[in-house]
Order: C-alpha cells, then structure tokens, then sequence
C-alpha cells in the first residue's frame, strides 16, 4: 500500500494552488529552476546590497511570490536578500503539488540557489530557510537533511504533527500513517535529527495552527541555539505585521551571521 500522501485526493486537500504572473518590483528578480522533465519552479529574488545573509522563503498555502514584495523592505532591514519560492502550479511554477514532491523540491531549491547567490567560490554569505505555515515542512526537509549549505532555519505558524496533516488530507488519514510515512514525513523526526540554529515564530492568537504545534517544533529540535518566539494576539494570517515578528527575525540573522563568521557552527541560546 501506498502513502496517503501520494493520493490525488489527499493533494487536493493539502494544496491550493493560484496562479500569478503578475511582474515584481524593478528592483527584483524572477528566476527559474528546472525541478524535472517539464516542471519549472518560479522564484523571486530581492536583491539587498547590505544582506548580511541569504533567506530562502517557503510560503504558506494559497499565497505566491508577490505577495511577499511588499514584505522585501522588511526582510531587507532584517539583513538579508530574500528569494521567495512558488511550489509546483502555484504563481508561475508549473506542475501540480503533492507532499512527497513539495519536499524533494525544498532541497533542490536550496542547492541550486545558494550557488547562484554566491557572492564567489572563496566567500558565500551564510544561508537561512524559512517555512511559513505550509513551507513549515519544506524548512523541516532542509533541516533534517544535513545540507552543508544551510546556516539556519525559521519555521513560522506551522504544523509539527504529521497526524494533523494526515487528517487535513484524508478523514481518518493519522490512523492510516505507518513507519514509512514517518520516516519520509515526520517534521517533529526531521527537526530532531538537526543541530541547525532554529527559529520558531508563531501567533500567540492563530486559531488556525495552535500555538502548541510551534511548541512541539521547539521541544523537538535537536539544535543548542534555538529560540521559541509566541507573540501574543496576533493571528496565523496577520503574524507578520507584529513588530516582534521581524525584531526576532533581525536578531536570529546576527546570531547565524555571527556564528558563521567565528566558524562556529552553533551558539548557546541568547
């Protein structure tokens, strides 16, 4: 038996793709990653000339790219050039979204643009994943799979339980998961496996994910410099016009930056 996850019926129950070709701000630019035969991913890249690091963005469901431009300027003055990513058939992304692929191409995106944005082959600026929400489980895939690339890791308002994910997709899909699924899926598995400095931000009023799930993300990670950041009222999908959203944001930047300068692969807790 397969996994629930590669059900037609589970995709369509996790994913809402939208389309978008609307253009970016001049200062930005659109690039293209080919992920396999006939499947191209859309990526937003918002060049920063004072970037201190490098920040891959994995979005929440039904959102694309440009919804973010106009969040460019604050992650800008959180020190880093943004490159925000569409999943398969979402913005200009080509393809159709399943679990099982939105994860493998996590980890694709990860390698193709941290040598692209490499400032040269003896100097690179230190890499940040993000997850929000659904991008959750791409930042997780990073995490746990070791990527010499990556400096650290932010996982915003996502699901940690794989029974809760499995359960959006199918009516009773968290009694169908067996090992594999786990060993393939588990976020909570993933983050555990990872010394990466780790950033969990969620809404302390998101009535969509519980703050709970953020808490689990926390006590789960396997890193030595990790920080839990619960910001109270403020819900799933209004998060990131909190003030503390972006201050935790810019101060796990300098740690990441500060870490990679020393040659230090993780610092105790601030």
């Amino acid at each position: 038996m397969g996994s629930i996850f590669d059900s037609e019926a589970c995709s369509a129950a996790l994913f809402y793709p939208r389309s978008d070709d609307r253009p970016g701000p001049s200062s930005a630019k659109d690039v293209f990653l080919d992920v396999e035969a006939g499947v191209r991913l859309h990526a937003r890249i918002h060049p920063n000339p004072h970037a201190t690091a490098v920040l891959i963005h994995f979005h929440g469901n039904g959102e694309v790219v440009a919804d973010y431009d106009g969040f460019a300027s604050n992650f800008a003055a959180a020190g880093v050039t943004l490159v925000s990513v569409d999943y398969r058939g979402y913005g200009k992304s080509t393809g159709a979204p399943n679990y099982r692929t939105c994860l493998a191409d996590a980890q694709r995106v990860v390698v193709e643009f941290d040598s692209r944005l490499a400032i040269s082959a003896e100097r690179r600026l230190p890499l940040v994943v993000m997850g929000r929400s659904l991008g959750a489980v791409c930042a997780a895939e990073v995490a746990g799979a070791h990527l010499p690339q990556v400096d650290g890791i932010v996982v915003d308002s996502g699901r940690a339980t794989l029974e809760a994910m499995a359960e959006r997709g199918v009516p009773g899909g968290g009694a169908l998961l067996d090992e594999a699924d786990y060993a393939a899926f588990c976020p909570l598995r993933k983050h555990a496996r990872s010394s990466l400095p780790l950033l969990v931000l969620h809404g302390g009023a998101d009535n969509m994910i519980p703050p709970s799930e953020a808490e689990r993300t926390f006590a789960a990670s396997g890193a030595v410099d990790r920080e839990l950041v619960v910001i109270p009222g403020w819900g799933h999908n209004q998060v990131m016009w909190a003030p503390e959203y972006w201050q935790a944001i810019a101060r796990f930047v300098r740690r990441v930056v500060k870490a990679d300068l020393s040659g230090v692969g993780n610092l105790q807790p601030p």
